[in-house]
């Protein structure tokens, strides 16, 4: 009720400081509390290891308690930022090309401090979640250098693959699905730093294969799709497009399923066959590729 209370205030607020103020209250509420989860041991416990860790009494007790107080802190807080998300596409105040990309910035940061919430059995396959973050997406990607400072910011380490804790792995997932977004928006160099180059050192890591490491490596495969599917990228498409297709066989089966190969596979031959400029510019890429297969 104080969620949908605070959501009709600032809709029908008319001081525009006032909304400003409140989503910057978002985010150090939000920051908080990922922050105050992090310095948590329970935090590191990958979900398909609960059973492994957790005695019986806790999984059957406190710990269930524990997420719905997380999906409740979750659901409020996404409430009152949809109401947000949703006046600044309608306030001339919010909607300007200066403001609009800080805002969608501070949205994002926002979804990306309690994500380790709502990617947790799907709490974030509800309406009002997807307006928000998407047309949080769609605001920021006009702006380039909103984009690559945001990915700039909230990059994964060299390292992320092997040596991070669960929570990180979790907004490293937020990174790589959200960068998926943005190649049209970033230039070559950009895409090749902040896109290719993390996405790759998942889809390089061998580890143990549980469901948030799946997750990972095939978000981590469409984000490299996304990249080399754009015409403006081909220089980098052409130099990475025969070390992808062999880290897709090296994934295939363990880490990525059958649906995942098929759409990865199909999408490069796509891109490096006619009538793409990929196809004139390396006209025997397509027959390496299949010939790559074939032997596979």
């Amino acid at each position: 009720p104080l969620a949908k209370l605070a959501g009709f205030a600032i809709q029908h607020a008319t001081d525009t400081a006032a909304v400003l103020a409140a989503q910057d209250g978002l985010v150090a509420f939000t920051s908080k509390v990922l922050k105050t989860w992090q310095t948590n041991r329970l935090s590191d416990i990958d979900p398909a290891l609960e059973g492994n860790v957790l005695t019986q009494e806790t999984l059957t007790s406190t710990w269930s308690v524990l997420w719905n107080l997380m999906r409740k802190l979750m659901f409020g807080t996404v409430a009152i930022l949809q109401a947000i998300v949703s006046r600044s596409l309608l306030d001339p105040l919010m909607l300007n090309d200066v403001a609009a990309p800080v805002i969608a910035t501070k949205s994002l940061h926002i979804l990306r401090n309690i994500f380790f919430i709502s990617s947790r059995n799907g709490n974030n396959a509800f309406q009002v979640y997807i307006f928000t973050y998407l047309t949080s997406i769609d605001s920021i990607s006009r702006s380039a250098s909103a984009c690559y400072m945001f990915l700039q910011e909230t990059r994964p380490e060299e390292n992320a693959s092997t040596e991070t804790t669960y929570l990180q792995r979790t907004l490293d997932l937020f990174y790589l699905n959200l960068s998926e977004h943005l190649p049209l928006t970033l230039s070559t160099d950009a895409c090749d730093a902040l896109i290719i180059k993390p996405a790759i050192a998942y889809i390089s890591h061998e580890g143990p294969t549980t469901q948030s490491m799946v997750q990972l490596f095939e978000s981590a495969h469409s984000a490299i799709l996304s990249t080399i599917s754009c015409p403006q990228h081909s220089p980098l498409t052409i130099e990475l497009t025969p070390f992808y297709i062999a880290k897709l066989f090296d994934s295939f089966p363990r880490h990525i399923s059958s649906r995942q190969f098929r759409v990865a596979f199909k999408t490069v031959m796509q891109i490096v066959s006619p009538p793409f400029p990929i196809a004139d510019m390396e006209p025997h890429l397509s027959e390496t590729l299949l010939e790559m297969l074939r032997s596979f």
